[in-house]
């Protein structure tokens, strides 16, 4: 009969880590409101996907085109991520190099 609480006790603490969650990102920029914007992108870019294969193009596998919408806004910020951290990367080298040795 315990295991019935055990799962109350673990749906209420992950609803209460959502509710959190939804705060955070009202309240303030940070990685909760970019999570919630990248969703956001990627749902409305895969409803738009399949609505155009769907209803516009008449495609019998519309099913795949939000699918594909979505690994492509994933790949759009993965690219956007890399192109930051090799622009960041060679800063603090080329600081160093350009102080020289030091006696």
């Amino acid at each position: 009969m315990g295991h019935g609480y055990e799962k109350l006790y673990v749906v209420r603490a992950e609803a209460r880590g959502i509710v959190d969650a939804v705060v955070r990102a009202w309240r303030g920029p940070g990685r909760e409101r970019d999570l919630l914007v990248q969703s956001l992108k990627a749902a409305g870019a895969a409803t738009l996907a399949w609505a155009v294969s769907g209803w516009w193009l008449k495609d019998p596998v519309a099913l795949m085109a939000p699918w594909v919408a979505v690994v492509l806004v994933q790949a759009t910020v993965y690219r956007s991520l890399f192109k930051g951290c090799s622009s960041w990367w060679p800063s603090p080298w080329a600081r160093c190099w350009r102080r020289g040795p030091r006696p």
